[in-house]
């Protein structure tokens, strides 16, 4: 049988298999489909993989991770270039729920990417808008003070 995205069956054997809770998937081996598995391995998105040989054919057993919840590492996982479409990814983004160690958090994913690769948090891209905010922060201290001072004023 013929395959004309096998990138794509490869993502949805493991998308599959995460939604009915499997231990593991098996996939047609290629060696592209290997780099994916190791790097999917390296980064800790798959427990670990493995290659069996089935007489001609052979295959990538996915062992997929869970959390200690039993939920998938994998939350969401789609090919984004397609065959017949070809898109490039200008970039990652990347949501993180403490803002304040945002800088050693981006030195961390910068340190991780790869060369050709860099990583920018949005106070760098966008650094009008933090000054702005810091801006917020200073008004709202005005108007408390002045607020302060009319209801002293006025008793």
């Amino acid at each position: 049988m013929s395959m004309t995205d096998p990138i794509a069956d490869m993502i949805t054997r493991i998308r599959n298999g995460m939604a009915v809770d499997k231990r593991f998937v098996d996939i047609p081996s290629s060696n592209l489909k290997k780099r994916i598995a190791f790097i999917l391995k390296e980064e800790s998105y798959i427990k670990d993989f493995m290659f069996i040989q089935n007489g001609v054919k052979s295959l990538i057993r996915v062992f997929i991770k869970y959390d200690r919840k039993g939920e998938t590492v994998i939350s969401g996982i789609e090919r984004v270039s397609k065959p017949g479409l070809r898109d490039s990814v200008g970039g990652f983004e990347i949501t993180i729920s403490n803002v304040d160690n945002l800088d050693a958090q981006t030195q961390m994913v910068d340190e991780k990417i790869y060369y050709d690769l860099n990583a920018q948090s949005i106070k760098e891209i966008n650094p009008q808008i933090f000054d702005w905010l810091k801006l917020q922060d200073i008004n709202v201290n005005v108007i408390i003070i002045l607020m302060l001072i009319v209801a002293g004023i006025n008793i």
